[in-house]
């Protein structure tokens, strides 16, 4: 995860030299995320307080658009945990266990705020795959998995969070 964040730390500071607000809003925004990754490392939780102030900090960077786009902003961060929330709702009340922390989707509905409803599937995709290479290279090491095996997805949404918001979503679509 950290070679990620610093690659990512080394495009940021390019960016800045076209948008000066780059380089202090991206140092927030992945030194949250560092931190949010690593408390769900270590404890395998992310705190409530910390993905709010995640989320309030993006809308407040989100302030200066029109109000639509603002609106757009909030309502990804809701669709955001609400999708999140809806699989882990959905895969306790078929296994009979959690498989899914409501930590990541606050930390899924706060990187809404960031990215917007055009961000949301890419960060969901990268987060998706990091976590996936990070568990064949556990396995490939000789880690014991199987489908009880826990996982912090926290740093994984964390580092897709900071790579859509810096990059853009990248949808052909658009």
């Amino acid at each position: 995860m950290a070679s990620v964040y610093a690659a990512a730390a080394l495009i940021c500071a390019r960016q800045g030299a076209s948008n000066p607000a780059i380089l202090p809003i991206g140092v927030l925004l992945a030194g949250c995320l560092v931190w949010l990754s690593v408390v769900d490392l270590v404890e395998f939780r992310l705190p409530n307080w910390l993905t709010l102030s995640l989320a309030v900090a993006g809308m407040a960077w989100q302030s200066g658009l029109e109000a639509a786009a603002l609106a757009e902003h909030a309502a990804a961060a809701a669709a955001g945990f609400s999708a999140l929330y809806a699989v882990a709702w959905s895969f306790e009340r078929y296994r009979g266990y959690p498989g899914l922390g409501l930590g990541d989707a606050k930390l899924f509905g706060a990187g809404g705020a960031w990215v917007g409803f055009a961000g949301l599937p890419p960060v969901l995709l990268v987060a998706s795959i990091l976590a996936l290479a990070g568990v064949a290279i556990a396995y490939v090491a000789g880690a014991r998995i199987d489908r009880r095996t826990r996982l912090p997805f926290g740093p994984f949404l964390g580092a897709a969070i900071w790579l859509v918001w810096l990059l853009g979503p990248a949808m052909p679509y658009q």
